[in-house]
């Protein structure tokens, strides 16, 4: 079975617009914004960015949906190369435009357009969604209801809580789209994720290395940058294992994972080396019953080349090459410089651990700190919710949703996975499904392992993978036709 025979309707839908009408509209609405800024100023953005987004959401809110992810996984918020210049169109309002919540451009048009895909309740009717996912915005609710009660400042709770509302919509979006589309939205995230790596790797070498930074390295790239990558790198691992991929396409995926493996390595971020073993794992566990050779060919030599790199680089500390044997020596015997990090970690976790232990059943809701029994440095200059949300961002949803909301929220991510594996299991062959299945699988296990070291969870761009992997798990047929495509 290909992707296109996955309507529930027995054909697949096709958008109300047109490719060239829809860059068209696109392309007014950039002349406006920017004629409409050069004669009254940036507040101008306002207007056509509503105008045309209320357009495309109301014509194509899935395709628009698409633009958007693509835009995020690009642009890094606070980008500091050339592409910081167009960060701010996504991530903040024009320069005198004020509104009641605390929002983005970005917000505004996933909001026009989940509005718009609610008229799409058919769809959204015949997902495999178990009930227990219905807990999960319920249980967000009732975050902010306890956390109100207990005197939070429900202004904090809304900012923590951003990413959480983002991610219900986009997911409100996915689920709500065509199934046929989903091939389009692959093939889209990993153009964008080799745009995204060649950005990282050019910054790098154009201003990091150079030492032209003015800012501290921990800011030259987003965290969550670090999982966008993984996902890419999955799907690519996975596309090659698939026997229909020959001559130039190979070549062309071989070269991207190495564009992708070097933007992880440059990025100099220890959560990035364990992003890339979760997903490279994941996604050789799932090819071993298919291709058992395969695995083994690769693996072998790869392990033989990692054991080689660790013991080249096991006592080196700085540099791009050090970072991977830096990241998994951190965990045996930490540098100077990973302990100072470690270090704040720790006293964090504490921190979290012992206030959860005093309301372990509740948490503390929205709008409400953690406690402070471990003496943390001020760092709210730079980061306003430092005592709001800690970076082990799973312990972030218990403090929270409380316990039963975090028990939801960890169950339906189980059953996603296990729906995925399933479908792989249950298939003599890897087809597109299947490959889809992988890669929604281990997208959802890299998240999983991303947020129990930094914070994925509370922007819209750390948890847009998990709302789209979400929805594609539960979007995908249970079982293989007997009739289904080779691999």
């Amino acid at each position: 079975m290909s992707i296109q025979q996955l309507s529930r309707s027995g054909a697949p839908g096709r958008p109300t617009v047109s490719e060239p009408m829809f860059a068209l509209i696109l392309l007014a609405a950039t002349a406006a914004a920017s004629i409409g800024t050069a004669i009254a100023g940036p507040a101008a953005l306002l207007v056509p960015l509503v105008v045309g987004c209320a357009i495309g959401v109301a014509a194509a809110p899935h395709r628009l949906l698409l633009v958007m992810l693509v835009a995020m996984i690009v642009i890094e918020p606070g980008a500091i190369d050339v592409s910081g210049n167009l960060s701010p169109l996504l991530y903040e309002l024009p320069a005198g435009v004020t509104l009641p919540l605390t929002t983005s451009p970005i917000e505004i048009v996933i909001v026009l357009a989940a509005l718009f895909s609610i008229r799409r309740w058919d769809r959204l009717s015949g997902l495999h969604l178990p009930r227990l996912a219905f807990a999960v915005p319920l249980f967000i609710g009732l975050g902010f209801l306890y956390g109100a009660a207990n005197g939070g400042q429900m202004n904090i709770g809304y900012n923590e809580a951003r990413g959480l509302i983002f991610g219900l919509l986009v997911f409100l979006i996915v689920a709500s789209t065509d199934p046929w589309q989903l091939r389009r939205l692959g093939a889209w995230v990993m153009i964008a994720t080799g745009v995204l790596a060649v950005i990282i790797v050019w910054r790098y070498f154009a201003i990091v290395k150079p030492g032209d930074l003015d800012i501290p390295l921990e800011f030259a790239f987003a965290h969550e940058s670090s999982l966008l990558l993984g996902v890419g790198l999955i799907s690519a691992f996975t596309l090659l294992a698939r026997s229909k991929v020959k001559g130039w396409q190979r070549v062309g995926l071989i070269a991207y994972c190495l564009l992708v493996c070097l933007a992880l390595v440059v990025s100099q971020r220890r959560a990035a080396t364990l992003v890339a073993i979760v997903g490279s794992v994941t996604v050789g566990g799932l090819f071993l019953r298919k291709r058992p050779v395969m695995v083994a060919v690769v693996s072998i030599p790869a392990f033989i080349v990692l054991a080689a790199y660790m013991g080249a680089y096991w006592g080196k500390e700085y540099g791009a090459a050090a970072q991977p044997a830096r990241a998994i020596r951190s965990q045996i015997d930490p540098s100077p410089r990973d302990e100072s990090s470690d270090l704040y970690r720790d006293n964090e976790r504490a921190n979290v651990i012992q206030t959860l232990r005093e309301n372990t059943w509740f948490g503390v809701g929205f709008g409400r700190q953690f406690g402070q029994y471990q003496p943390l440095p001020n760092l709210e200059s730079f980061w306003p919710l430092q005592f709001y949300t800690p970076h082990q961002n799973l312990l972030w949803l218990w403090l929270k949703l409380g316990f039963f909301g975090v028990s939801a929220f960890l169950a339906v991510v189980a059953i996603a996975v296990g729906r995925c594996v399933r479908i792989v299991v249950r298939s003599p062959v890897i087809g597109e499904v299947e490959a889809l299945a992988i890669v929604t699988a281990a997208t959802l296990l890299m998240f999983l392992a991303f947020a129990t070291v930094d914070i994925a969870l509370a922007g819209p761009r750390g948890t847009a993978p998990l709302a789209v992997a979400l929805a594609v798990a539960f979007a995908l047929p249970q079982a293989r036709p007997a009739a289904g495509g080779a691999s």
